[in-house]
């Protein structure tokens, strides 16, 4: 045992056992030292500490099933976290702000149900979008339903992808074309199920490809502005410019799945638009091109 004295006529005593042979004092120096040290507690998990991007579509173009900044009235009758679901669930606010999102923890996956008659029918859209925030998470698929017939159709974000990414908020957006293609029987106007996956095998057998095996799993996911829209209905995004080491910089927001060309002219009179530099490939970052000077 261990005494240590704390002054006056009290002191704490700590004990401990060796498990092996008892050293021979004479030879104990030779044999080196224990060292005990406080332990170090892991750090914490960081957690979410700002909103996702606030939609900009007019509110005639979406069908929101959530978004926590009110530009969209949500759908109603919706359960974010059905009975069968493995994950823990919860609604978070973010610090400093009125924005309440959905908390997934430890998600393997979660179930969202909106039977009839609240089902959903994406008739005049062709696009689903949801943004993404995940300290620890590196893959997603997003599963739509119809319940009659039951059919589910599966669009996968693997690791090999690098779509998902730690402590930032991404922005999926998916042709409604992709689930048809997945799985032509599921009824897209008569949607009845959402399901988040975050395994490699979802529970019915509709989940990621077992060649793409580098999955982190379970992991915790933030998620906002859930919803349906129509592509038709998207506008230029606006422009910022600026200078950067001597050369003029155009900057704008960008969706996933969409391409941006910056077109110029060299006098306002001429007839037709020149395409500055290449197409960019949207991503739902800010992006920009670069003008020389001159």
């Amino acid at each position: 045992s261990i005494s240590m004295s704390t002054g006056g006529a009290t002191h704490v005593q700590y004990g401990f056992e060796t498990v092996g042979p008892d050293a021979n004092p004479a030879t104990a120096s030779s044999l080196g030292n224990v060292v005990l040290a406080a332990a170090v507690p892991p750090s914490p998990t960081p957690t979410l500490t700002n909103a996702a991007p606030t939609p900009t579509l007019p509110q005639s173009s979406v069908l929101s099933m959530y978004n926590s900044s009110g530009v969209y009235t949500n759908a109603p009758g919706i359960n974010w976290h059905a009975a069968w679901s493995q994950s823990g669930y919860s609604q978070f606010t973010i610090p400093g702000t009125t924005n309440s999102v959905l908390k997934y923890s430890n998600m393997a996956f979660d179930g969202v149900e909106f039977y009839t008659p609240v089902a959903i029918n994406t008739t005049g859209y062709d696009h689903f979008h949801a943004d993404v925030w995940t300290p620890d998470g590196n893959s997603l698929g997003i599963q739509l339903v119809s319940i009659n017939p039951t059919a589910p159709a599966e669009v996968d974000f693997p690791p090999s992808t690098g779509a998902i990414t730690n402590y930032g908020w991404v922005s999926l957006d998916i042709p409604l074309s992709a689930f048809a293609a997945k799985n032509p029987s599921t009824v897209l106007t008569n949607l009845q199920q959402l399901l988040w996956v975050n395994n490699q095998t979802a529970a019915n057998g509709n989940g990621f490809s077992g060649s793409d095996t580098n999955f982190i799993t379970p992991a915790t996911f933030y998620i906002d502005n859930v919803y349906f829209y129509t592509s038709t209905a998207l506008t230029s995004p606006t422009l910022n410019a600026g200078l950067s080491a001597g050369s003029f910089q155009l900057s704008f927001p960008t969706l996933s799945g969409h391409n941006y060309t910056v077109q110029y002219k060299t006098n306002l009179t001429d007839a037709v638009w020149q395409t500055l530099g290449s197409a960019v490939s949207g991503d739902g970052t800010v992006q920009s091109v670069t003008d020389a000077p001159g």
